[in-house]
């Protein structure tokens, strides 16, 4: 198993870099080690921040400090609060579109805007309960806008950046394939595109990475960024991206 790794911590914030596969909180059902757990053994004065979620079942799950959420096989950096003033403020800073998110992912396709807005509203399918829709939803449609711009293009992929402005679930794998540019080896909204190692770019997994992410902090604005992972390292050697492709990217 592998371990999420600080990138940087204080008395107020813990920041991690969580590894794909690692799920962030349990879901009341399975006793799996999740990012919570490492929270818990490694930083003890952190349970209890926060707002720990309830289940259906009644089942209490403890989210210490937690702010925000990163999908399973999504990769990247998360911002923990370490006491409860700080959650608070990190959550109106969220509420507020104060804080930045960056996501970096490899896409179907070429965009034929190499920068834009994606503004759809996005809600919980009527269909399949693991699913969000833009359309035809099980019950409201919530606003979300997310913008992005393209790195990279090459034959049938691309390099996208994407900036959340809002926080819905799943939110730039829904907004990508509303835009019929799925993330590559998306097992929810990309199933039936490409079987192909060659075209995945040997991805086995959700090609999107959350590479930064800046908060308003002590009086000024910080930014964290998370390496990208071997994965990605490795589909930018079998794509020809070099460095020079990436000014400023690779960290």
């Amino acid at each position: 198993m592998i371990l999420p790794k600080v990138i940087y911590e204080d008395e107020n914030l813990l920041v991690l870099d969580k590894p794909s596969g690692l799920v962030v909180h349990s879901n009341g059902k399975t006793n799996e080690y999740t990012v919570a757990s490492f929270v818990k053994e490694r930083n003890k004065e952190m349970i209890g921040v926060g707002e720990d979620m309830v289940t259906d079942d009644g089942v209490v799950i403890e989210r210490p400090g937690m702010v925000h959420r990163l999908d399973r096989d999504t990769s990247g950096v998360m911002v923990f609060a370490k006491n409860d003033s700080t959650y608070v403020g990190l959550k109106r800073f969220f509420s507020t579109r104060k804080i930045v998110k960056e996501y970096h992912a490899f896409v179907y396709g070429n965009l034929k805007q190499k920068r834009g807005t994606i503004t759809a509203k996005i809600g919980r399918s009527a269909i399949h309960t693991n699913i969000f829709t833009t359309i035809s939803p099980k019950g409201k449609l919530r606003d979300a806008e997310t913008e992005y711009s393209v790195m990279w293009s090459g034959e049938g992929v691309s390099f996208v950046r994407f900036f959340p402005l809002t926080g819905r679930t799943h939110q730039v794998r829904v907004h990508a394939r509303h835009i019929g540019h799925q993330i590559l080896k998306d097992s929810l909204y990309a199933k039936k595109i490409s079987d192909s190692s060659e075209t995945n770019l040997e991805f086995t997994r959700l090609a999107l990475h959350a590479k930064r992410i800046t908060i308003p902090y002590a009086k000024k604005e910080m930014t964290f960024h998370s390496p990208y992972p071997s994965d990605f390292k490795n589909a930018f050697t079998c794509a020809g991206i070099s460095d020079k492709d990436l000014v400023g990217c690779i960290i």
